[in-house]
């Protein structure tokens, strides 16, 4: 028995096993590199600094961050990310408002690019259906983890009475991450015209462009701070995913408070010394990661799929209404579904 992981095993759509050769394997601190290179290309675009300064600060406040554990984590993040969010959101909004008229035309680009090859014009020149989709999905799995198992591991640290319960809130992370925040700066890039007028620019550097064009320089500081708020958390939220697959596979030992430690500095090692690599072999690594994990993820879903049902009929069939007559039930975990008065 592992201690560490116990409260996750309890609460959460953890397989006993499973987190530790998933995160372990995703080596995910080097898909965090890319969240280093969009930092340092931002804030060069804003405020003309060094990257190796960007990086090194990014790395050093990252490294206090982590340092800290959980509670500083946690702490940080929900303090900084709404605020930063709504203002991102808030930002790109007020470019669509500015371009309102050339909303619809632009959203009907939008759809006929999805399935026609597009003109040699743009960052994305002469690209194929094929290349529209590739690309679309790629940083859609990105953007939101949808399929790839960092949320299982996120999630299964909550407090809650019934596995399905917390995992009904899934839904929301990808909503808002996806289908809001990128369709909104999908817009702002297409009204500016920004991804046509500096074709040399792209990556984190494109948005700082478009908000720029729209808000002038104060714009552009906006977005680079914002980028490196969201790159940031999303690093030190990373790394608490793959500290729990260290914990798990030492145990609540002497050896998992050294490796922990030894672990805090491997991780930060990729994060701080690819900042100057070029975006496109970045993603390309990530998008080769993020396939792995893809069918890491669909082994568990297929190999653990009795087990999922049992716990989705469970909670909507009998946990649920027992809830609403005024009953009492008992709390639910992974691997412990009563069978007996369940709907199959």
């Amino acid at each position: 028995m592992r201690p560490i992981l116990c409260h996750a095993q309890r609460h959460g759509l953890v397989e006993r096993g499973f987190p530790a050769g998933h995160c372990l394997f995703h080596l995910g601190p080097w898909t965090c590199s890319v969240q280093t290179e969009s930092v340092v290309g931002a804030l060069r675009e804003a405020f003309g600094i060094d990257p190796l300064w960007s990086a090194s600060f990014l790395g050093l406040t990252c490294f206090v961050t982590i340092f800290g554990g959980l509670r500083r984590i946690s702490a940080v993040m929900e303090r900084v990310v709404p605020i930063m969010a709504l203002l991102y959101i808030l930002g790109g909004l007020a470019i669509l408002v500015q371009h309102l008229p050339q909303v619809p035309a632009t959203l009907e680009l939008i759809v006929r690019s999805a399935f026609t090859p597009m003109a040699g014009v743009g960052g994305f020149a002469g690209a194929t259906v094929k290349d529209a989709m590739r690309y679309g999905i790629a940083r859609g799995l990105y953007s939101n983890d949808a399929g790839t198992g960092y949320g299982i591991i996120a999630h299964a640290t909550a407090r809650t009475d019934h596995p399905v319960r917390q995992a009904s809130w899934g839904w929301g992370e990808v909503f808002l991450d996806t289908i809001v925040v990128c369709s909104v700066m999908a817009l702002s890039l297409l009204l500016t015209n920004s991804y046509i007028d500096y074709p040399g620019v792209d990556s984190a550097r494109l948005t700082t462009v478009a908000f720029r064009i729209s808000f002038g320089d104060w714009g552009a500081w906006f977005m680079a701070i914002a980028i490196t708020v969201f790159a940031w958390t999303t690093i030190i939220g990373m790394y608490y995913s793959c500290e729990k697959s260290v914990n798990y596979a030492f145990g609540d030992t002497r050896c998992n408070r050294r490796a922990t430690k030894v672990y805090m500095i491997y991780y930060m090692i990729p994060c701080v010394v690819l900042y100057n690599a070029k975006a496109d072999a970045l993603w390309a690594m990530t998008d080769i990661l993020s396939a792995i994990y893809v069918m890491i993820t669909i082994l568990f879903i297929v190999t653990q799929r009795k087990e999922i049902f049992r716990l989705f009929n469970d909670f909507w069939f009998r946990f649920l209404p027992a809830q609403e007559r005024g009953e009492n039930p008992p709390v639910v975990a992974y691997g412990t579904v009563p069978v007996k008065g369940a709907r199959k």
